[in-house]
């Protein structure tokens, strides 16, 4: 129902611009949109396919759509060689697993757990990466990205073989992590281990893992429930995505404005419905009776702190990847994260939070964007 209920927002969109003639005759422009993500993930279904019917429906069929998922073309480490190299024309860049090509969107990453709130991420990301962030544009241009849209998951919990209470309880686990999840592993006392998420089941089913930094809705989507039963709400921050709603430059480079503009008109449906859908996911699978753990004070203590020490971090290793600035983007990052806190308060709805990112971000981005 609320996939269904999500692509009638996107399709409800898209009617409005053809209703007050806001597309003129179009070049036709084929779109194909790859990804690593399973059918079953929120934003499959939730996001990204009513994104691509809205263009359609936008264009008045001008702009013809494909989507080719679950790893099928492009994978979770691929994506960067697949924009560049035209096998697809959209897919979600996971900077995490390119580090040292993308070292401005990897310092955004390393500092995810200061991103405890997803709707704050979300808006701050795309408005830095649409308005405020130069290097971040210009990174991503190299690579044959137009960026139109980021995205953060809502903040990560440990999905654990067992229990996990105190900080005594993590000394010596096996923990999955990624960014700036394994200094967090480090500090309460586990192991690190660099998984991809697809990866990540094999690695709990056959006990090389004990648990997982991530997502709760992986519990479905992934099938992770199967193996761990137990969610501890540490709030570790997200794992954040500068681009995941863009276009390849120089297919972008090509169309003429008025198509440019389809694209942009319809984005920010799309950021708002992918935020939703983990938002409402993550409600649903807390209700399927998993063990909830909220941890001893020491635990969340010893996460907090370590986030605190992974700015500087996060700074220096940047400025190492020849990211002269480093310093400069986060604390103009660090403060627009806290304007779109303070925005979002109340923020109940997709459709609230569309309208923010139109009025915030959108209305502001130049005709030669």
């Amino acid at each position: 129902m609320k996939s269904v209920l999500i692509t009638r927002v996107a399709s409800a969109s898209a009617v409005a611009l053809l209703a007050v003639g806001a597309v003129p005759a179009l070049a036709q422009t084929s779109y194909v949109y790859g990804d690593f993500a399973s059918p079953s993930e929120p934003r499959t279904e939730g996001s990204v396919k009513p994104w691509l019917q809205a263009l359609e429906e936008a264009s008045n069929g001008t702009i013809t759509t494909d989507y080719i998922g679950a790893g099928a073309v492009v994978t979770a480490r691929n994506t960067l060689q697949s924009l560049t190299d035209g096998l697809v024309d959209g897919a979600l860049v996971a900077a995490i697993y390119q580090p040292s090509e993308l070292p401005v969107s990897s310092l955004l990453v390393n500092i995810g757990a200061q991103m405890t709130d997803t709707l704050a991420s979300t808006g701050a990301l795309t408005e830095a990466l649409m308005l405020g962030c130069p290097e971040c544009r210009a990174e991503l241009e190299a690579y044959n990205v137009q960026t139109l849209g980021s995205w953060a998951m809502p903040s990560y919990s440990l999905l654990c073989r067992e229990p996990v209470q105190s900080l005594a309880d993590a000394q010596g686990l096996r923990i999955r992590s990624s960014g700036h999840m394994v200094t967090l592993a480090q500090a309460i006392g586990a192991t690190p281990i660099n998984l991809t998420i697809t990866e990540t089941f094999e690695a709990l089913q056959r006990n090389q893992a004990d648990c997982t930094f991530g997502s709760i809705v992986w519990l479905d989507s992934l099938s992770l429930g199967d193996v761990v039963r137990n969610i501890v709400r540490v709030d570790a921050g997200a794992v954040v995505t500068t681009s995941m709603f863009n276009v390849r430059r120089d297919l972008w480079q090509e169309m003429d404005e008025a198509t440019r503009q389809v694209f942009l008109d319809t984005v920010p449906t799309a950021v708002a419905n992918n935020a939703f859908a983990y938002i409402e996911a993550d409600e649903r699978v807390l209700a399927e009776g998993y063990n909830v753990v909220t941890p001893d004070a020491d635990l969340a203590e010893a996460i907090r702190a370590q986030a605190e020490r992974d700015i500087a971090s996060a700074v220096a290793v940047a400025q190492a990847a020849g990211v002269a600035n480093a310093q400069e983007i986060v604390d103009n990052f660090l403060p627009l994260y806290q304007r779109w806190h303070d925005l979002t308060r109340g923020v109940e709805t997709a459709e609230a939070f569309e309208e923010l990112l139109r009025t915030e971000v959108y209305a502001h981005i130049p005709a030669d964007f």
